[in-house]
């Protein structure tokens, strides 16, 4: 069955490899003239106005007086000055991060094409409707005044000032000085309607041009006469034409197609384009070559096309599908090469650069793909099938394996060995040779197809077919099966994960996913090789043998291993690799093919091209404590100042991200730091007083260094490390110490002043207890006792008289145990005012009623309250209160917490004195009219003794007395409020 389908489709022709800068940022964004400033940065005029790309991104600059955003035709003076213009006739200068307007064409002169350039002595040469001369002071001079029609015509302006220009309709060519012009004869005038391009004025005069019958042609001057170039146009031109033409350097000239892409010719004519169009898919716009021999290709829409000098060409894949990627590479670079892609197609790629479809299967993406050219046969897999193409006739047959194979091994008589998801199985067109057989006791042979039994899934697997050996890459490790039996291969007692095998002259190499790459003798690993870079690149996707060199597939780079002298080189971003995915590769001659996804990359193996070109590094940005500074030479900062930051930029384009920055901070330390491309800006916290240089250089991807940039920073002490501010520190240490020492003498005095009232306080709090016995226990009160009890003994009244005289006997023992007691238990002191109002009681006859209550959350076991406290206000009551009265005699004491108080954190108690008697003022009234018996305790000692009981205390103890008054405004009695100071005992 033939499956060779004649379905082309067009590749691209094959063309300088190049990357595609600002895609995101310059996209729909028309570039119209390039410049590569003295900083090295690289200028562009657009649609959008004036951008500059650093190698980091791109900074657009606008005037606010700019009539329109287009701006056109950048130059550049000797000086560095650097100007561009507008169709409104703005002539633009841009100097120091800033687009002035330096000057405006009057409307007399505009034209839709204008030309500027600088001459040496300062001036602007400027071709618009005329051909003028615009000096330093602003003053329009007119080149040639005789000659008027002009209209952009371009011009070349010579070391010595001299123009040389083209009228429109006359067939000369003009070379004006400050004091005459001369002529040049011309054969067509009409040649001058197109762009003029020129190098140089001792050279060539070029221009290109498209006559009547569309044959593109380019004059030459050399010594004076003009000599048409012939250009070798790559077949037919067509309906194409130029739009510009670009001198890159005095060898090549490029000439950019309205339709899109360019075409490169040399000096005599001939186009090196190996297929023809360069870049179809751009509209060339703008071109220039940098001082590293980058070419940079300014496009209409599409960014910038940045073309490294180094050789490396692409062919660009246009596949039916935008989904179909290539994943497979074979075949050869001279004849045909095959693709497998994704979407399960094999395509041939002939010389003519076009696309083939050989065979589609649906089943999914190519597995694996194999040339062998004798005979010459395609060995691929899909999903579920194995296939045979033999070439060139596209003969398409099917292996037959029961499972989805990962490789294929041809060996000679037909024999091939398919490792699968199963197993490793052996297909042959004739008959298993003799060796094989001696597999017996491990194969299955079934008509045309052998099985190894008992290895499970497999990746690789190897035939010696000299030895009768078997090398299996199986899931479980690497095997080794022969006629004596089968054996495990291990590296450092470890299992090995064969990735691939492949065989070279007298050993088998190992990828290894574990171990990377090992090589293996006689069934035993004899050597290791440990690859340079991170534990990623260690990775090997895939190999490859030619001559002496194993070529190691990694994710984003090829290393070349020199069997001869065991080096290792290593194919990057710097040699052409665009950094992406490698999916396959293949060596022809002195050249790798790489495949990308929709593009083959050609790199050739020569040595590397190195670039002696040292970047360009400048100083963006000084940072001190988190503000910019202005650029300086130095930095001279106060000791605050000691955070630093700097950021640095180095203008080189080839790197393509391989450059790097050392750094170091002399003054801290001698070594030189290292910085990836990315990380341009260094950080410096809490610097220490001292004098210090930051010194930065750029390194390219060859090692080439910039020159080091150097900034010497002084970094002051602080004031108390000068001599004025330690002798003014050591008058105010002696001051300080006086003052302590004065301080110190005024702290003990008030301290002994203190403890002397503290002791006095607590002296008079003792007086005030004994005063408060004394008053308890004073004659009267143990009279009335007594007096009481004697008179029960005369009734006899035996019982009474022995209780009240036992209860008498125990108040005093009380009220002598309290006195030896700074608190008592609230319950100790409502037992003994119980056992005193019982005796009082009995004094008055039994007129007296009195009561003793708490609040239900009061614990009167569990709460101490001063001694000698309240007693006095309860006696006070019934001497001037109720005595005065014969009948109905009430006295009530009540203890209540605060309002909001807790219980288990209890300060103050409240306790309240109530009778109704005859009041204050009525009582005061009788007091005076009588002898006092003994002093008034309640009035004095006892607030006396509050007072002393204050000191010291968050929480005062006082007293309130109210007079109680009945509806008409008679006493009716007195209420005493206590504020007894309060502890609870539960935590102790």
């Amino acid at each position: 069955m033939c499956l060779l389908f004649l379905l082309p489709c067009f590749a691209g022709a094959q063309e300088p490899a190049y990357t595609l800068t600002g895609q995101e940022e310059l996209q729909g964004t028309d570039v119209y003239s390039l410049l590569q400033d003295t900083l090295g940065n690289i200028l562009l005029t657009t649609d959008r106005g004036l951008l500059r790309y650093d190698g980091y991104g791109f900074h657009t600059f606008a005037n606010s007086n700019q009539k329109n955003a287009s701006l056109f035709g950048l130059c550049q003076a000797g000086d560095g000055q650097i100007w561009c213009f507008n169709l409104s006739g703005q002539i633009f200068q841009f100097n120091k991060d800033s687009l002035h307007i330096w000057f405006g064409l009057p409307d007399s002169l505009l034209s839709s094409s204008m030309v500027l350039q600088p001459d040496p002595t300062g001036n602007l040469i400027v071709s618009c409707r005329r051909l003028i001369r615009i000096n330093a002071q602003k003053e329009i001079e007119f080149i040639d005044p005789d000659r008027t029609h002009i209209y952009g015509t371009p011009f070349l302006v010579s070391a010595k000032g001299a123009v040389m220009h083209a009228s429109r309709d006359q067939p000369y060519v003009f070379i004006s000085t400050r004091t005459h012009t001369d002529t040049m004869g011309f054969a067509d005038p009409n040649h001058f309607r197109s762009r003029v391009k020129t190098n140089n004025l001792a050279g060539t005069f070029d221009h290109p041009r498209l006559n009547r019958q569309n044959d593109l042609e380019v004059y030459t001057l050399r010594e004076g006469q003009w000599t048409n170039l012939p250009l070798q146009l790559p077949g037919p031109f067509g309906t194409n034409f130029t739009h510009k033409m670009f001198l890159p350097d005095p060898n090549q000239i490029w000439m950019a197609l309205v339709t899109g892409g360019v075409i490169p010719f040399d000096t005599s004519g001939a186009c090196t384009s190996p297929g023809g169009i360069y870049f179809r898919d751009h509209v060339i716009s703008a071109m220039l070559k940098d001082r590293e021999g980058n070419l940079w290709l300014g496009t209409l829409g599409s960014g910038l096309l940045l073309i490294p000098n180094s050789g490396v060409r692409q062919i660009s894949l246009e596949f039916p599908s935008p989904r179909e990627k290539v994943r497979n590479l074979a075949g050869s670079a001279e004849e045909s090469l095959y693709l497998g892609t994704s979407e399960g197609n094999i395509w041939a790629l002939g010389p003519d650069r076009r696309l083939r479809l050989l065979h589609h299967d649906p089943e999914g993406a190519i597995r694996f793909l194999n040339y062998y050219p004798h005979p010459p046969t395609l060995s691929y897999a899909t999903g579920l099938h194995q296939y045979t193409v033999h070439l060139p006739g596209g003969e398409v047959s099917v292996v037959p394996i029961p499972n989805s194979a990962k490789n294929h091994y041809p060996y000679p008589d037909g024999l091939a060995v398919h490792p699968t998801s199963a197993g490793i199985y052996f297909t042959t067109s004739t008959s298993f040779p003799a060796r094989l057989r001696q597999l017996q006791g491990f194969l299955e042979l079934d008509d045309g197809l052998a099985t190894i039994q008992g290895v499970g899934r497999c990746n690789a697997a190897w035939w010696d077919a000299a030895k009768a050996e078997l090398y299996i890459g199986a899931g479980t490790g690497l095997l080794l099966v022969s006629a004596s039996g089968q054996q495990e291969i291990t590296w450092q007692s470890h299992p090995i994960i064969a990735g691939s095998i492949l065989s070279g002259a007298d050993c088998l190499w190992i990828n290894s996913p574990q171990h990377g790459l090992l090589q293996v003798k006689d069934g035993v690993v004899t050597r290791k090789f440990y690859l340079p870079g991170d534990q990623a690149a260690h990775e090997i996707r895939s190999m490859t043998l030619h001559g002496d060199h194993l070529y190691l597939g990694h994710r984003n780079r090829i290393r070349i291993l020199d069997l001869r002298t065991d080096s290792i080189r290593t194919l990057d971003r710097r040699n052409g690799l665009t950094g992406e995915l490698i999916y396959d590769f293949l060596v022809h001659d002195q050249e790798i093919w790489v495949a990308y996804p929709h593009q083959i990359r050609i790199i050739p193996l020569g040595p590397n091209p190195t670039n002696p070109v040292p970047p360009l590094l400048r100083m963006e940005e000084v940072r001190v404590n988190g503000d910019a500074r202005p650029l300086a030479g130095a930095y001279d900062l106060s000791y605050q100042e000691n955070q630093l930051e700097f950021r640095f930029v180095a203008a080189a384009f080839r790197h393509q991200g391989k450059l790097q920055y050392a750094y170091r901070l002399l003054g801290a330390g001698e070594t030189w730091q290292m910085l990836p491309f990315q990380n341009n800006t260094v950080r410096f916290s809490s610097l220490q007083p001292g004098d210090y240089t930051f010194q930065v250089r750029a390194l390219n991807e060859d090692g080439t260094s910039s020159r080091t940039l150097s900034i010497p920073v002084r970094l002051a002490g602080p004031l108390w490390s000068r001599w004025w501010f330690i002798l003014l520190s050591i008058l105010l240490l002696a001051a300080l110490i006086a003052l302590g020492f004065l301080y110190r003498i005024r702290t003990i005095q008030k301290q002994n002043a203190i403890q002397r009232a503290r002791q006095q306080a607590e002296k008079d709090l003792i007086d005030s207890r004994l005063t408060a016995l004394r008053s308890q226990m004073n004659p009267h009160f143990i009279f009335n006792a007594l007096n009481s009890i004697q008179e029960f003994i005369m009734l006899n009244e035996k019982k009474l008289a022995a209780r009240y005289l036992g209860k008498f006997a125990d108040l005093m023992r009380i009220y002598l145990n309290h006195s030896q007691k700074k608190t008592v238990l609230l319950s100790e002191e409502i037992d003994a005012l119980r056992i005193y109002l019982d005796l009082e009681k009995l004094r008055f006859e039994d007129s007296l009623e009195y009561s003793l209550t708490f609040d239900p959350g009061l614990n009167p076991e569990s709460l101490s309250i001063p001694s000698f406290l309240i007693q006095p206000y309860v006696e006070n009551a019934l001497k001037h209160g109720l005595l005065h009265k014969t009948t109905d005699r009430r006295l009530w004491v009540r203890f209540r917490l605060p309002e909001g108080a807790d219980p288990a954190h209890l300060t103050v108690l409240h306790c309240e004195v109530e009778d109704n008697g005859v009041g204050r003022q009525k009582a005061a009234e009788i007091s005076q009219s009588r002898p006092a018996l003994h002093d008034p305790y309640a009035t004095r000692s006892t607030r006396s003794r509050l007072e002393l009981l204050n000191q010291g205390q968050d929480q005062q103890a006082g007293i309130l007395i109210t007079d109680l008054l009945d509806g008409e405004g008679q006493a009716r009695g007195t209420l005493v409020v206590l504020r007894v100071p309060a502890q609870s005992t539960l935590g102790r």
